[in-house]
C-alpha cells in the first residue's frame, strides 16, 4: 500500500478503491456522501411505500383474509430488521460496507421488480373479485410475492446497517475541518431519508390507489435502480475502510471451542489442577507437607466423588 502527502492523508484507515490510504481532497467528504444520500432516499422510499400498504394489497389482489395478511406483513417487517445483523456480520467480515450496500441494493431491486412483475401480470394473482366469495391466490402466486418480499426484506437488511456508517467513513473525525462535515452530513442523512419516508407514505399510496398498484410498485422501483446506478457512479470518490472481522465470529469461535474443550473433559482437568494447587497452598500455610498431601489425594478412592 503506498502513503500519500501525510498533510492530506486520512488518518482514520480508509483507502481508496486503489487500495492506497485515502486523500482528503480527491475523496470523501461532500464530493462522496450525496451518491450515499440518494441510495438511503431510495431505498426508504419503496420500503414503506410498501411496508404500509402491502396488507391492502394482500386482501385486495390476492383475497387473503386481513389477519392472514397482517400477520404475513409483520412477519416481512420483522425479518428485514432482524437481517440487519447479516448485512452487519457480511460487511464487518468479509465484504466491506460499501460492496455489502451494492449487493445487497441489487437484490433490493430484483425483489421490487418482482413485486412490480406481480402487480402486472394478471395471471400472478386471482381473477378480479367484485363480490364474496372470491376465489384465492394459488400457492404459486402467493409464492412468487413472497419470493420478492423475501429479495426486499434481504436487500433492506444488508442496506440499513452499512449505509450511515459508509457515510461517516467518508469523513475523517480527526481534521478540524472535516470533523463539523460528519455531523453536516447527519443532518442531513436523516432529513432526506425522512423526506423520502413521508414521500413513500403518502405521493406513492396515493399512486397506488388512484393508478394503480403497478405504477405504485414501478416507481420506487426505477428509482432503486437508479439510486444503484449513482451510487456506483461514486466508486472512484469514496473511502473504504477494510474488513477487519466480526465480533459475531469471535464470540461464536469461544461458545465453540469451550464446548469442545467440555466434551473432551479438558475443562474437567483444568478445574482438578486448579483445586489441587489451592489444597496444596493451603496445607503449605497451615505447616502440612504438600507432597504428603498431594499423595493422599491420589490414592483416595472417588467413587463417588465430583471428580467422576
Amino acid at each position: 500500500m503506498e502513503a500519500g502527502n501525510s498533510s492530506t492523508s486520512v488518518s482514520n484507515g480508509c483507502v481508496d478503491y486503489k487500495g492506497r490510504i485515502a486523500d482528503k481532497q480527491a475523496t470523501g467528504g461532500w464530493k462522496a456522501s450525496p451518491f450515499v444520500i440518494v441510495n438511503e432516499v431510495a431505498e426508504r422510499l419503496a420500503f414503506f411505500a410498501i411496508a404500509v400498504n402491502m396488507v391492502n394489497y394482500m386482501v385486495r389482489e390476492l383475497h387473503q383474509p386481513l389477519p392472514e395478511a397482517a400477520t404475513h406483513v409483520t412477519d416481512w417487517i420483522g425479518a428485514a430488521y432482524i437481517l440487519a445483523l447479516l448485512g452487519a456480520f457480511l460487511a464487518d467480515a468479509y465484504l466491506g460496507r460499501f460492496r455489502t450496500i451494492i449487493i445487497f441494493s441489487c437484490i433490493y431491486a430484483v425483489g421490487m421488480v418482482l413485486l412490480t412483475i406481480s402487480a402486472s401480470i394478471d395471471s400472478l394473482r386471482p381473477p378480479y373479485c367484485p363480490k364474496k366469495p372470491c376465489i384465492p391466490a394459488s400457492s404459486g402466486q402467493t409464492a412468487f410475492l413472497y419470493c420478492a418480499l423475501a429479495l426486499i426484506a434481504l436487500g433492506t437488511g444488508g442496506i440499513k446497517p452499512c449505509i450511515s456508517s459508509f457515510g461517516a467513513d467518508q469523513f475523517d473525525e480527526s481534521d478540524t475541518k472535516e470533523a463539523p462535515k460528519k455531523y453536516a452530513f447527519f443532518n442531513w442523512f436523516f432529513f432526506a431519508i425522512n423526506m423520502g419516508v413521508i414521500l413513500g407514505l403518502t405521493l406513492l399510496v396515493y399512486i397506488q390507489v388512484e393508478f394503480g398498484w403497478a405504477w405504485g410498485f414501478g416507481i420506487p422501483t426505477a428509482a432503486m435502480i437508479i439510486s444503484i446506478v449513482i451510487l456506483g457512479a461514486g466508486f472512484s470518490k469514496y473511502r473504504y475502510q477494510k474488513p477487519v472481522g466480526s465480533a459475531f465470529t469471535r464470540f461464536f469461535q469461544v461458545i465453540v471451542v469451550s464446548l469442545r474443550n467440555h466434551v473432551r473433559g479438558e475443562l474437567m482437568r483444568d478445574l482438578m489442577l486448579r483445586e489441587s494447587d489451592i489444597r496444596v497452598q493451603e496445607a503449605a500455610s497451615h505447616g502440612l507437607n504438600p507432597i504428603g498431601l498431594q499423595l493422599c489425594d491420589q490414592e483416595a478412592p472417588r467413587e463417588n466423588g465430583f471428580w467422576n
